[in-house]
């Protein structure tokens, strides 16, 4: 028989006060429980027709066991529709946002675009359509080009240029849409992203957030590397209530060469898991000390919180003990990640150039010049490897929603291409 959880007895006030503790104030409230139910109206939404509804949901008289954000229970048993006992993700308090969001995967009612429009469109290509607007209203990118289908989905296509993908069909759905951004579409995105999807699933129809990936970057290694945490597992800094989570190493660990160590931290197919691996050394930068942490959390068997959208930081730093040296650091600055990568790449593409071709352009220069050398060998056509693409607006590419169509040569237009 499953367990039932009773429902907490606070108002939703009171809950959003409880949301925004800081470790001060959960010390506060233990010498004076009366504190922590102050009224407070919740903030008002960022779009018209939204309000903020409390980010989180504990539950519970316990105070003493609130005394520390280390100490918390992160988990929590809530009941589906299907009475199973499911876990959610409970956010822990931090100060300042130290984490982002570096992958999302989500689904959607196909339903929820005859909402947005208001029952008009008629046809898939109509909707595709649809899709493509918003997705570019909230992201800066829309859909561009069909696209190999996925998760067993019937159709595809592409966001951006490399920025994700969406995918919709198929009977196993249950009449979902399926959108995922990748890393570079989270750093491609116009700023306030989050706060704008956070917005449009207050009502989408039917919306889950069935994979986040949050990260931290440590671009000295000062304070957070791939030795740390593996002392932090010796230590039992990484067990959140049962077992220990699973540990593997990868990568030279005996003899570290330069090419990068990565270590792992419980499994995939769990729904839970952390990555910590020298980022900069992956990008080809012997030197480097740049160490990330990526958190990844699957609703297998959990519920992802849409509030994780636009707290990302309580949601990192809940997920592991371990990662608590990382809750007194400043904001994570997208721009420093988008500069710091960019310099690695160029360096390790002048370095190929000059390996494999150096001799060559070496010879030509003595022989033409360099103008005359330049024109010889380079491209005609403007085109950027996509190593070299800043995750800007480069990567964003022409939605197929700008230009005007017709609903017919829509449908021929994106599904003709992969036949009956």
């Amino acid at each position: 028989m499953a367990m039932r959880v009773k429902r907490p007895e606070l108002s939703p006030s009171e809950l959003q006060r409880l949301a925004t503790f800081t470790a001060e104030d959960w010390k506060r409230a233990i010498q004076r429980p009366e504190a922590a139910t102050t009224q407070e109206e919740p903030p008002k939404a960022a779009w018209p027709w939204q309000r903020v509804p409390p980010p989180t949901n504990r539950g519970g008289n316990d105070w003493a066991s609130w005394a520390a954000p280390q100490e918390l229970e992160q988990i929590q048993l809530v009941m589906r529709d299907t009475d199973d006992v499911v876990q959610v993700a409970v956010r822990k308090p931090s100060h300042g946002q130290v984490a982002f969001i570096d992958c999302l995967r989500f689904t959607i009612g196909f339903e929820t675009w005859h909402r947005t429009d208001k029952g008009t469109l008629l046809t898939d290509g109509q909707i595709v359509h649809e899709c493509s607007a918003w997705m570019e209203r909230i992201f800066g990118f829309g859909i561009t080009r069909p696209a190999p289908a996925r998760q067993f989905y019937e159709w595809g296509f592409e966001l951006g240029d490399g920025c994700g993908y969406m995918a919709y069909g198929g009977k196993s759905q249950n009449g979902t849409m399926m959108i995922v951004i990748h890393g570079t579409g989270c750093a491609a995105a116009k700023d306030g992203w989050e706060k704008r999807l956070h917005a449009f699933f207050q009502w989408a129809a039917r919306p889950c957030i069935t994979r986040i990936d949050l990260a931290h970057d440590c671009f000295d290694g000062s304070y957070f590397n791939v030795d740390y945490a593996d002392h932090a597992f010796d230590h039992g800094w990484w067990r959140m209530g049962g077992r220990m989570p699973w540990h593997e190493r990868v990568g030279n660990w005996k003899r570290p060469d330069g090419s990068g160590r990565t270590l792992y931290i419980g499994r995939r197919k769990n729904g839970k898991c952390c990555r910590v691996y020298e980022k900069g050394r992956q990008l080809g930068d012997v030197h480097s000390e740049w160490v990330r942490v990526e958190v990844e959390l699957k609703n297998d068997d959990r519920v992802i919180p849409v509030d994780a959208l636009l707290d990302p930081s309580g949601y990192f730093l809940g997920a592991y003990d371990a990662l608590c040296v990382i809750g007194p650091m400043l904001a994570p600055s997208r721009i420093a990640t988008k500069q710091n990568a960019t310099q690695i790449t160029i360096e390790r593409c002048v370095e190929n150039v000059r390996i494999s071709y150096g001799a060559y352009i070496r010879f030509l220069r003595q022989l033409a010049g360099d103008e005359l050398t330049l024109d010889l060998i380079q491209r005609k056509d403007a085109v950027i490897p996509d190593r070299l693409k800043l995750p800007n607006e480069q990567r964003w590419g022409t939605p197929i929603h700008s230009g005007p169509t017709t609903s017919a040569s829509v449908d021929t237009a994106l599904f003709g291409v992969f036949g009956d």
